[in-house]
């Protein structure tokens, strides 16, 4: 019995000897931070420990950023009853590997049991905001940009650093205390349309940030380019023209062009309107060898391009109620043989003429032939025709200029012929006679003076 009374006794001892100890009141007390920080700042926290008893320990203090935990204090204390323990606390620079995000610093004092104390959550940010100034949105190639802007950290301070346009290239100027303007030149090749650019600012401390914007760049004609099918041509092909109107940064227009086809001497012979990047389909008209201009006009420019027409003779031939009809149908004066022949029941004959037709002139001949049906060929170096079947008349072969009396057979040529013989001699003979009634009047006056 007087050993378990003794055991008990231990027991309370020992209690009262732990408690004394472990369980001292401790009261941990933590400045306030401020609400946000950025990167490069400086983290000061204010630190006192109050204990109800004599206690000895290690205090320590950590950084909690998001889960990621930083040891920045500790330090052993020796702390007196109810005697508020203060603690000079380095201040601690916030970098990038120190941490990111929400955040709160906890105390720690651990003397065989730990007591902890948390801080108001705080900001760490390394974000930049950027405000800045555009004159306009829309702009033309090699048009001038001014930005005017200003920037400041996340705590609210001016930031000293660089800040770098990305638009068609990287161009980049400093910001002093939190002021940047520069000036950049478009392309003058920019295509059109709306561009995205962006400002990007950082400092030495890694604070960071970015903005975008939209300007639009205006599509200014620049060139006209032709395409065309061929560049040699005969009457009446095709020229098929594909116009394109193009911007500065040879883009597609979509605006009218007007094509026009000027001969070699410059006048017109053909003019369309048709929308850029399209096709135009012309007719090369009959007209003289050489040179054609073809003409794109649109937004006050303009280009040219030669095609070269060929030359070409050819006439047309046709046989109509005896009348031969031979047409200059080429581009070029037609100075050629053209042999008729005749071919009929027992007769055979050709007749050649020499033909000089100008372009587009036409002329006609009478064929004649001793009564009968005619197969009739005709020849020329360009042309082969035949006709089968044709009725004659005129008694001789021949090939007879139309005109006046030409188309007449030789019995009216013969009385035209004795009419005009006729005519001569009436005249002739009125003549003579005026001629004697002249004498005779000279004689009478001359008989009368002399008998006065």
């Amino acid at each position: 019995m007087k050993k378990i009374e003794e055991f008990v006794i231990a027991t309370l001892v020992l209690a009262f000897f732990v408690c004394s100890t472990a369980c001292a009141s401790t009261e941990i007390l933590l400045s306030k931070p401020q609400e946000v920080y950025s990167l490069g700042d400086k983290l000061a926290i204010d630190l006192s420990i109050i204990s109800s008893d004599d206690v000895e320990g290690l205090v320590s203090l950590i950084l909690n950023c998001d889960g990621d935990k930083l040891l920045f204090f500790i330090n052993s204390v020796s702390l007196t009853a109810k005697k508020k323990k203060s603690f000079d606390v380095p201040s601690l620079l916030l970098t990038k590997e120190r941490g990111v995000g929400s955040c709160f610093v906890e105390a720690l004092f651990e003397n065989g049991i730990s007591e902890s104390k948390k801080s108001e959550r705080f900001a760490i940010s390394d974000s930049v905001d950027i405000t800045f100034e555009l004159e306009k949105e829309h702009f033309l190639p090699s048009e001038e940009i001014k930005i005017k802007g200003s920037a400041k950290k996340a705590n609210g301070q001016a930031i000293d650093g660089t800040v770098t346009l990305v638009l068609f290239g990287n161009y980049t100027t400093s910001v002093t205390e939190g002021i940047f303007s520069f000036s950049m030149s478009l392309p003058s090749n920019a295509s059109a349309g709306w561009h995205t650019f962006t400002l990007y600012i950082k400092d030495a401390e890694e604070n960071k940030g970015s903005t975008k914007k939209e300007i639009y760049i205006k599509a200014v004609p620049t060139k006209i380019i032709l395409g065309i099918n061929k560049k040699s041509f005969m009457p009446y092909d095709l020229l098929i023209v594909k116009p394109s109107l193009l911007d500065q940064a040879e883009s597609l227009i979509g605006e009218n062009i007007t094509i026009i086809l000027r001969d070699p001497k410059g006048k017109e012979a053909e003019s369309k309107e048709v929308l850029s990047g399209s096709v135009a389909v012309l007719v090369m008209p009959l007209g003289m060898p050489g040179d054609w201009l073809v003409e794109a006009y649109s937004a006050g420019l303009e280009e040219k391009m030669f095609v070269y027409m060929e030359e070409i003779e050819a006439i047309n031939i046709t046989l109509i109620d005896g009348m031969l009809h031979v047409m200059n149908i080429g581009n070029i004066p037609y100075t050629k043989p053209l042999a008729i022949s005749f071919k009929g029941e027992g007769e055979e004959k050709t007749k050649t003429k020499l033909l000089d037709l100008k372009v587009g002139e036409e002329i006609e001949f009478d064929l004649k032939a001793p009564d009968g049906i005619y197969d009739i060929g005709i020849r020329s170096e360009t042309e082969n025709k035949s006709f089968v079947g044709i009725p004659l008349t005129g008694g001789v072969f021949e090939i007879g200029k139309k005109g006046f009396l030409n188309n007449y057979s030789p019995v009216i040529w013969l009385f035209v012929f004795v009419l005009l013989v006729a005519a001569i001699a009436l005249f002739l003979h009125r003549k003579k006679e005026g001629k004697q009634v002249g004498i005779l009047e000279e004689n009478k006056k001359s008989e009368k003076t002399k008998g006065s």
